[in-house]
């Protein structure tokens, strides 16, 4: 059942890849690197730029998940600072 309709559409940022794999948002300021995708598991890292201002401005940022729910599903987030 999809929700969509509760949430306002958002805006979607394009995309490229770089020459490690990366799919990268923002101009480089976000970049997302797919390390496992099967049937049940999806596992990606993510490496947001500090202080740009689209990934270092905090819940003012622009790359931010749209807000979405999962009905069968979890959603799980491990921080890492490096």
């Amino acid at each position: 059942m999809a929700l969509s309709w509760i949430f306002p559409k958002v805006f979607t940022a394009s995309t490229t890849v770089t020459p490690d794999g990366a799919h990268a948002y923002f101009d480089g300021a976000l970049l997302q690197y797919d390390l496992e995708h099967t049937a049940d598991k999806y596992v990606a890292k993510m490496v947001f730029k500090a202080g740009n201002k689209h990934t270092g401005n905090g819940k003012t940022s622009t790359a931010t998940p749209p807000y979405h729910y999962h009905l069968y599903q979890d959603e799980h987030f491990e921080v890492v600072s490096e």
